[in-house]
């Protein structure tokens, strides 16, 4: 149990890590795509715009594995609780709180969802910035990457949702 706990600690460590750099990588190309770094850079230097969203699309498809994983090891804790130990009370706890009740609202809210919607938010909000860009422009390539962006947003959302479905159906 204690190795799955490990994991469990080192596999969250590494998502935030991967969110940090995102942050990171997006500011790092933008501003060298926009010439703010002070240097005299070519002209098709703008190009370099068309690198982010392929850098949110990594980065997002690396969250939602890592997330997967915590899910995975979360409900093989929360069912193989033989002992009564304090990891597989402590899952049963979180599960509820995935979807809690509060008193006014018509729907339910995880405890959990602000990162859950920050991935996905983030990177629709940068791709738009890149298309905006490209318009402004008139770059067919960076509006492109952009397109590209949107739909490879779109396609790592549906694609863990639909694993993360599959992973609840396993787990009851």
């Amino acid at each position: 149990m204690e190795s799955l706990r490990t994991e469990l600690v080192e596999t969250q460590k590494a998502r935030t890590e991967f969110i940090r750099w995102k942050l990171v990588l997006v500011a790092s190309i933008g501003a060298v795509g926009l010439g703010l770094t002070g240097s005299k850079l070519a002209p098709e230097s703008k190009l370099v715009i068309c690198c982010i969203p392929f850098v949110c699309v990594y980065v997002d498809t690396m969250c939602r594995h890592f997330s997967l994983r915590v899910q995975v090891i979360g409900n093989f804790l929360r069912g193989n609780d033989d002992a009564g130990s304090i990891l597989g009370a402590y899952e049963r706890f979180v599960r509820k709180t995935r979807k809690m009740e509060v008193p006014g609202l018509p729907w339910k809210v995880s405890a959990f969802a602000l990162q859950r919607v920050l991935i996905p938010i983030s990177s629709t909000l940068i791709n738009l910035f890149v298309l905006v860009y490209g318009l402004s422009l008139h770059n067919r390539l960076i509006l492109c990457s952009a397109v590209a962006g949107l739909v490879s947003t779109m396609l790592v959302e549906v694609s863990y949702r639909i694993r993360q479905s599959a992973i609840n159906r396993a787990s009851i």
